[in-house]
This record gives C-alpha cells, structure tokens and sequence, in this order.
C-alpha cells in the first residue's frame, strides 16, 4: 500500500515520475525517497520550502478531478484522482508542492485541515518543458471567499 508519493523531473530523461514509499511514517517515507533519489543522481527539487515543520498534520487540497494530501509544508503526501485527463488528474499527478506560505501571508490565520485547489499556488512538472512551473493562487476565488466568509478576509498589506 502506498502511503506517501513524490513527484519529480527525472534528471536523465526529463519526465516526470513519482516514487512511493509504503513506510508508516512521513519521516520514514522521506528517507526512503530520499535514498532512491541519491542513487539515481537526483539533486534538485522544488523550491525549498522554508518553513519549519512544527506539526505532522496532513492537509487536504480538493479539487473537482480529485484529492490531493498535504503536509503542513506543502508538500504533496498523497493521491486520490477521478481521472488520467492531461487538463484534470493528469495534472494532479505532477503537482510537487502547494505554497502554503505565500497562502498563510495573504489570509494571515491558521491552515485549516482543507483547501480548495483554486486558494492555493503550487509548483508542478512540467510534461513539455521538463521543467518545475508555479500555478498562482485564482485571485477571483479568493475575493468570492472572502465575500462569502466573513471569518476569512485578506490580511491587510
């Protein structure tokens, strides 16, 4: 059983694939992740995250061609899609890491335990390119969000 996936631009042949790790724990699977990556000469990933793990919380991020699983860092843990569609699961499939910084910066509050794929940014394999692409945030989602929850409002900047 697969408990933890990452995807990556494979540094030989451009594409992207994923490796999963059965292990139990996050920290466990990353080792795991980690060795395979070190054997095949794997160097870069997305962006650094910066932020510091202060809780194991997993996350989930909705979206309507599937579910993605996020740790309190971003960085994608798990898979669940309705479809292989290049424009839907497909694309789900390479996303690496949700900008849950940049999305704490403009909410100014806590993470809650879901997001809508549309509140996030996130950085993906790009199939064309072989290259990692970032997705902003839909700034129109997020105006319609604050309109309709009157406990979630931009902060101020």
């Amino acid at each position: 059983m697969t408990l933890f996936s990452f995807t990556y631009i494979h540094p030989h042949t451009g594409q992207p694939c994923t490796v999963d790790s059965g292990k139990p724990t996050q920290a466990e699977a990353f080792s795991d992740i980690a060795r395979y990556m070190r054997r095949i000469g794997f160097r870069k990933l997305a962006p650094r995250s910066e932020s510091q793990i202060k809780d194991e919380t997993v996350r989930t991020v909705e979206s309507s061609h599937g579910t993605l699983t996020i740790d309190s860092r971003g960085n994608v843990v798990g898979r669940e899609l309705d479809n292989a569609d290049p424009d839907g699961g497909g694309h789900l499939a390479v996303i690496i890491r949700f900008d849950v910084r940049e999305w704490r910066r403009y909410w100014d509050t806590a993470l809650p335990g879901g997001f809508d794929i549309l509140d996030l940014g996130y950085w993906y394999a790009d199939h064309r390119t072989g290259k990692m692409r970032y997705t902003r945030a839909v700034a129109d989602w997020r105006k319609s969000i604050a309109e309709m929850l009157p406990e979630r409002k931009p902060a101020e900047g």
